[in-house]
């Protein structure tokens, strides 16, 4: 029995003689150590690469619009904070006459 298993496609290929060991045997270990075993599908794989390459999308969307409200209230704290420090200046500048 071998098995090759890639982590970056998610896809494992497993080769076993079947006078020696079930498939079902083999496919109830799998299951117990906690992996769903199905055959590969072509059009399927593509259609979940689709569908998560959207969802990245959207993600990276909902990201940016967060992005801009942070940067916008950071924005404003910095004149706020420019502001007040020039008033000091110009207050302790006054006093010091």
């Amino acid at each position: 029995m071998r098995i090759r298993v890639n982590t970056a496609t998610h896809r494992a290929v497993l080769a076993w003689d079947n006078t020696q060991t079930k498939l079902s045997e083999l496919l109830g270990i799998i299951h117990k150590l906690g992996y769903k075993a199905a055959p590969f599908e072509a059009d399927k794989q593509e259609e979940n690469y689709y569908r998560q390459m959207k969802q990245y999308l959207y993600r990276l969307g909902i990201a940016g619009l967060a992005t801009m409200q942070v940067m916008m209230l950071a924005v404003a704290c910095i004149w706020k904070c420019l502001v007040i420090s020039s008033q000091s200046l110009s207050i302790i500048s006054e006093s010091s006459v």
